[in-house]
């Protein structure tokens, strides 16, 4: 019943999402048939290619028509290349998710000791400074964290490729190499945010009963910390990790574009430059599926694995 009960919201939601997107793009001004036209054509040019696209139907229908199509996998096809967006977001998905994928372990990695530590020593110059650094990683955008990181490791000490992207064929090295600095400089609000919650977590659980009978027993620091208060704190902090994709899938738009990275990313913003209404459409329902999609696992994981919210 539970699983049932979120499958159900999550199709609610993705539906709303699906719906939003599409009239977002059909009441915003422009229109695609005068762009795929040109500024010579004729009034009647731009009927004839509006009625070929289906674009001078009524909204309702045309929406039933494109749902129904997203349904069977079929996202439509890009204006200008004529290939379909599904195709062309398949074929741009590597490297944006190699980017995500490598910027979560960064931000894993570097945030969760960090949120620790600064718990384990409440009020010390220790959580004060992982405090500010993870105020600035808040405030900082994430294309200029990117500038900063390009500037001194590619052009200063030419450590790494300063642009570009290699795909893994092309061997471990150069595919780490092409995605360290676009990592670095997207995980800085992510480490924030992952930081910052793990170290509430901590403090929470650290004043608990069973903290004080494990320190009455002789547990040492570290093991109350990792084995006994992180265990307790781990729905908490991977809820956060997982929402905080909505970070990555936003901040992967101008990273990717700062570090010339052919992503999903660079393909949105290349889309909109052009006017391609159905891969906007395409590209932006699919980084929302993946964010409700993540969102359900993250509520199916809550009612399978806590006993509270089971109850």
């Amino acid at each position: 019943m539970l699983i049932a009960r979120r499958l159900g919201s999550g199709g609610i939601v993705a539906l709303i999402v699906a719906l939003t997107v599409f009239a977002l793009l059909h009441l915003s001004p422009g229109d695609p048939a005068t762009v795929l036209a040109g500024d010579q054509a004729s009034a009647a040019d731009i009927a004839r290619i509006r009625a070929n696209l289906g674009l001078d139907r009524p909204l309702p229908e045309q929406f039933v028509t494109w749902l129904g199509g997203v349904l069977h996998g079929d996202f439509g096809a890009s204006l200008f290349s004529g290939q379909p967006v599904l195709a062309l977001i398949l074929e741009r998905m590597e490297p944006t998710l190699s980017l995500m994928v490598f910027t979560t372990l960064i931000a894993v990695i570097v945030a969760i000791p960090a949120g620790i530590l600064a718990a384990w020593r409440p009020g010390s110059l220790l959580e004060r400074g992982i405090g500010a650094i993870s105020i600035i990683g808040f405030s900082v955008p994430v294309f200029v964290v990117g500038y900063c990181v390009a500037y001194v490791f590619a052009l200063k000490l030419r450590l790494l490729p300063v642009q570009g992207y290699a795909p893994l064929e092309d061997g471990f090295g150069p595919w780490l190499a092409s995605i360290a600095l676009p990592s670095i400089a997207l995980s800085t609000s992510y480490i924030a945010l992952i930081a910052r919650t793990t170290r509430a977590a901590m403090i929470e659980a650290l004043q608990q009963d069973y903290i004080r009978t494990a320190r009455s027993k002789g547990c040492s620091d570290m093991k109350i910390l990792f084995v006994h208060a992180l265990r307790n704190c781990a729905l908490p902090v991977s809820t956060v990790i997982g929402m905080g994709i909505a970070l990555l899938i936003g901040g992967a738009v101008a990273t990717e574009s700062v570090f010339a990275i052919p992503g999903l990313g660079r393909l949105l913003i290349d889309a909109i430059l052009r006017g391609d209404y159905p891969l906007i459409q395409g590209i932006v329902l699919f980084f929302s599926f993946v964010y409700v999609g993540i969102n359900l696992v993250l509520d199916l994981a809550y009612g399978l694995f806590d006993p509270r919210v089971r109850l």
